[in-house]
């Protein structure tokens, strides 16, 4: 008739007990998320952001990556959105995938993002193939042969361009964003190295027009020289043409920051003069080119970049050099892990890894001994690094807070932060940025970029 009072009393305890195991854990982890990108790295070390603490990144670099993705779509269909007055995103966003919540709020994070103008296809010089371009006398007298030509024309250096600007007439940034590998012909510029002697490929062609390229950008009328600084974004092959966009430009306004999806090894550094391309990385100045390598633990080009990366990733500074993991594609493979297009892949796995993360956190901790020219916190969506305000306080007063839960967390967070560093300061250092993601597993808090 009455409960059997010690069955239940043996219950009770045994819930009460289950809630302060996990409880704590899980507040901690939710704590976690205050923390900064790379949070408890030294400043020596910032060039490394592991997959464990990219995860408070993902909001920075979803927008590249969705432009990165959005740019294996045809010119054509971005022109008609400019025709049509809208800003280009709906098209970029496609290159997620499927509409689902996560493309819905990728839209969101292109806020203040249009497409202004683009490229596609075979360039001998941009002024000849579109009038909006500036005259470029130089691009006519480094045109090759006509057979050089003629094989090259199976390939492009693919581009669009987006400018950031909220309310105002002017643009805080632009950003040149190449496509990847889409036909087979694109493959003479991966190889250029066998190849250059033979065809007109995508870096001799972007070589000749890069600066008119820039000179299109510095004529758009929301550009201000004072205050709007040019980055480029690729992936894969496009990844490696928007390095050689940095390095190759003469005299003029100089690209700031590249974001380099899953990187080809090829950089076309070789194809540059040492006075230009020391300019532009910004040797024998104080304000450095800035590359961010941002690719996938196991993607096909990891161990390549490892063994035959080309200038600049094992630079110290000149271009100061970083490199952030995200382990977030759902597929396991090297092709799989490699792509940024479509649901699941790398594109869509940041922009849902800063969705899920839930606030707009910080960009990677700047490196104190490599100034850079790319100024910081340009893009709204971007809030905080340690000093600066994160949802409303200091990270410094968080730290300082006398919760047990979020001391807790913050202890927890440090403790394994510096066990990643000690194991990782055993790497050589030529060696380090090409680890697989097996350091990344030590984490003791749920990541939510997996």
């Amino acid at each position: 008739m009455f409960p059997d009072s010690s069955n239940f009393f043996s219950r009770l305890f045994f819930i009460v007990g289950l809630c302060a195991l996990t409880l704590p854990h899980q507040a901690a982890a939710q704590s976690a998320r205050n923390l900064p990108c790379g949070f408890g790295i030294p400043q020596e070390q910032g060039r490394l952001i592991s997959a464990e603490y990219s995860a408070p990144c993902a909001r920075y670099y979803a927008p590249y990556a969705i432009m990165a993705a959005g740019a294996y779509a045809s010119v054509s269909d971005y022109e008609k959105e400019r025709a049509a007055g809208r800003s280009g995103a709906e098209v970029a966003v496609i290159g997620l995938g499927a509409r689902d919540e996560i493309t819905d709020y990728a839209k969101t994070l292109m806020r203040g993002w249009s497409y202004r103008f683009g490229s596609e296809g075979y360039i001998q010089c941009l002024h000849d193939k579109d009038a909006a371009f500036p005259q470029d006398d130089a691009c006519k007298k480094a045109l090759p042969g006509r057979l050089k030509r003629f094989i090259g024309s199976y390939t492009g250096p693919a581009f669009n361009v987006w400018a950031h600007g909220r309310r105002s007439a002017r643009c805080n940034e632009v950003s040149i964003v190449f496509r990847g590998t889409e036909k087979p012909g694109d493959f003479l510029s991966n190889f250029r190295g066998f190849t250059d002697w033979a065809a007109d490929e995508g870096y001799h062609q972007l070589q000749r027009n890069i600066d008119a390229i820039i000179g299109r950008v510095t004529s758009l009328p929301c550009y201000r020289n004072a205050s709007t600084q040019i980055v480029s974004v690729g992936h894969s092959l496009g990844a490696g043409l928007a390095e050689f966009s940095a390095f190759a430009p003469r005299p003029g306004p100089r690209i700031a920051k590249v974001f380099a999806f899953n990187p080809s090894p090829e950089t076309g550094a070789r194809l540059i003069d040492q006075v230009t391309l020391d300019r532009n990385v910004g040797k024998g100045e104080s304000n450095a080119l800035e590359v961010d390598i941002v690719y996938h633990p196991g993607e096909i080009l990891e161990q390549v970049r490892e063994y035959d990366q080309q200038f600049p990733l094992r630079e110290h500074c000149f271009p100061l050099v970083r490199t952030v993991r995200f382990d977030v594609n759902k597929g396991r493979g090297l092709v799989s892990q490699h792509g940024i297009r479509g649901t699941g892949f790398f594109a869509y796995g940041i922009v849902k890894t800063s969705n899920e993360w839930g606030q707009p956190l910080s960009m990677p901790p700047e490196v104190s001994d490599c100034p850079t020219r790319y100024r910081r916190g340009v893009n709204p969506l971007v809030a905080a690094a340690p000093g600066q305000t994160i949802g409303g306080d200091s990270f410094e007063r968080i730290a300082r807070r006398g919760s047990r839960v979020r001391s807790y967390a913050l202890r927890s967070a440090y403790a394994a932060n510096s066990k990643v560093a000690k194991n990782r300061s055993r790497l050589h250092v030529n060696r380090e940025i090409g680890t697989t993601a097996m350091l990344d597993r030590n984490f003791s808090q749920p990541d939510p970029a997996r």
